[in-house]
């Protein structure tokens, strides 16, 4: 979409669908990536990685949700992915709603 709407063309380098490899490229090459500062959120606590933010409306507000049915009691299934993300993911432990 950026492509289009700036009118440029980016030529990609490496094309996967692994964020590691997309990272350890980055990390030992002398290159960049356009990933969301969430999908790198080790590396940059560790500061192995930094970011550099792009002041552009299509890059701005990006957002992640997990989505559940108000007053509706959560399955095993659903519960135990749920706790998995608040206490392995803390990008997402001070928003997210309080499980029983």
């Amino acid at each position: 979409m950026l492509e289009l709407t700036e009118n440029v063309t980016i030529r990609a380098t490496l094309t996967t669908n692994s964020l590691g490899a997309l990272k350890r490229f980055v990390t030992v090459g002398h290159c960049m990536t356009l990933i969301g500062e969430f999908a790198a959120y080790r590396e940059l606590a560790a500061d192995e990685l930094t970011t550099v933010p792009i002041a552009h409306p299509l890059f701005e507000n990006a957002q992640a949700r997990v989505l559940i049915k108000t007053d509706r009691p959560l399955a095993a299934g659903p519960l135990e992915l749920l706790k998995w993300i608040q206490e392995r993911m803390p990008m997402f432990a001070s928003s997210a709603p309080q499980t029983a």
